[in-house]
């Protein structure tokens, strides 16, 4: 063996081990790939890509390769969810593919998906593992909140109670949960002293404590002449895009009688602002927040405002093109109101971040919402 042989020897022998590690990293199973007829997405991984099938043999999907990149698109709108599976280096990668309406040439995030190192692909299954985990607590505390509910209408209240109980064992000081567990005690209290207990549907109730809990526009004028309360605050900024609320009245009728899916809250003067769920209709975002006014003051809500800022730390701020109630709500002393902040849809990668904040008509009180973009991409397709 030559030099120069003996060289590129000893080079492959340091190459080799490296070539390895690229090439047996993990798959990815199980994500989906949102497709469009009108613009191509590219799906990259570490290695050149070896073989791919879309399945059925027959889907609307136009798809082709070109070494290590998967180029994506619907053959019509009328696309049926199909799957892909790709097999490059010594992984066997499987994908859902979904058609979407709206995909933007403006959005990067949308038009390119990357798995094009190991090391994202493990990233990527991490995150997935982590989430999957946040979503089995979520759904078994669903679950257990539903049952209660349920056993509360059909007047099994021992079985409510011992729901509830594991639902705090899950979410402990949840505000829903210790309120139907306080219900469901004293309807235990008055079926044991054999009186009859009249059980409210929860549509009733809900309107009831509305009314209780926050000040009609005119209670409003009468104790602070000083605000226009048929208008938002004035520094409360809008993004000028049609929003037709009769149209979504369903959607929002819904979201504001669900129960809370996550709980990332802020207090300040014991005012606690907490964010409940994150829903996706069409392109809009609706976000739940729940307002606790625990001071012994009155909380006029103040203009709110979500900021988006990406990995590269570029901030976009995500104005709200619907707010429900239209004028933010007066909410008495010790008592709470939910509302709903509404935005259109933007491509969050799983690693950027989000920061709503509010304040109060008086700019005393501020409250800020910190989470991650993994957790707006979880909750949205819940």
């Amino acid at each position: 063996m030559n030099s120069s042989s003996y060289k590129l020897f000893l080079t492959l022998i340091l190459i080799l081990p490296v070539l390895q590690r690229t090439v047996n990293g993990q798959s990815i199973t199980g994500d989906t790939l949102f497709i469009n007829n009108k613009v191509e997405i590219s799906v990259r991984f570490p290695s050149s890509i070896q073989s791919f099938t879309v399945n059925p043999l027959d889907a609307q999907v136009n798809s082709r390769s070109m070494a290590n990149t998967i180029y994506l698109n619907a053959k019509s709108n009328k696309m049926e969810s199909a799957s892909l599976t790709v097999a490059e280096g010594n992984r066997n990668h499987q994908f859902y593919l979904v058609y979407k309406k709206n995909i933007s040439i403006n959005n990067p995030g949308e038009l390119s998906v990357d798995f094009s190192t190991t090391a994202k692909i493990d990233d990527r299954n991490r995150q997935k593992t982590a989430m999957a985990a946040v979503a089995n607590n979520t759904f078994r505390f669903l679950s257990l909140t539903v049952a209660a509910k349920q056993f509360t209408d059909q007047k099994k209240y021992k079985e409510a109670k011992d729901s509830y109980e594991q639902a705090l064992l899950l979410k402990p000081d949840d505000p829903g949960v210790v309120k139907g567990l306080k219900k469901v005690n004293k309807l235990l209290d008055a079926a044991n002293k054999t009186k009859p207990v009249e059980i409210k549907p929860d549509t009733e109730t809900a309107m009831q404590e509305t009314e209780l809990n926050v000040y009609t526009k005119e209670e409003l004028t009468a104790k602070y002449p000083g605000i226009d309360f048929s208008k938002p605050p004035a520094e409360q900024q809008y993004f000028s895009n049609a929003f037709n609320a009769q149209k979504n009245k369903k959607t929002l009728n819904r979201i504001l009688t669900d129960n809370p899916r996550i709980d990332i809250n802020d207090k300040d003067n014991k005012v606690k602002l907490v964010c409940q769920g994150i829903y996706q209709e069409d392109n809009n975002i609706f976000f739940r927040l729940l307002i606790q006014n625990s001071s012994k003051k009155d909380f006029l809500t103040g203009a709110m405002m979500l900021s988006w800022k990406k990995k590269s730390g570029e901030i976009f701020g995500l104005y709200p093109v619907y707010l429900y109630p239209a004028a933010p709500p007066g909410i008495k002393p010790g008592k709470e109101s939910v509302l709903v902040y509404v935005c259109q849809s933007a491509a969050i990668a799983d690693e950027d971040n989000l920061k709503f904040e509010m304040s109060d008509r008086f700019k005393k009180t501020s409250l800020t919402l910190n989470f991650k973009g993994s957790v707006y991409n979880t909750e949205r397709r819940y």
